[in-house]
């Protein structure tokens, strides 16, 4: 059974008068109107998310299909440093893909 803590990576954005929450890993969402709100909302749908496998007793099964990795310890949120990074993809010529470029 897994044990530990997780590292998940939350998403907001507002999208006309609502703001839209997102767990990455584990692809939970909720909206609500204010970011406080959804911030809330989601660390609880989350938890929930997570004890429900738990119930079932396929935990480690769903963080595993997820790629998520229990820490064994508590992770100090000054030692994290993230960074994002964008990519650009589909911007190739479909003729260079034919033609073997």
């Amino acid at each position: 059974m897994a044990t530990g803590h997780l590292a998940l990576t939350f998403k907001f954005v507002q999208e006309g008068d609502l703001w839209v929450g997102v767990c990455l890993e584990l692809s939970t969402a909720t909206d609500a109107d204010t970011l406080e709100q959804v911030r809330e909302d989601l660390q609880k749908l989350v938890q929930e998310h997570l004890e429900i496998y738990e119930e079932e007793g396929k935990l480690d099964e769903f963080l595993e299909w997820c790629c998520v990795i229990p820490e064994p310890a508590p992770v100090d949120p000054e030692s994290i440093r993230l960074e994002q990074f964008h990519v650009q993809v589909g911007t190739k010529d479909p003729a260079e893909t034919q033609a073997g470029g």
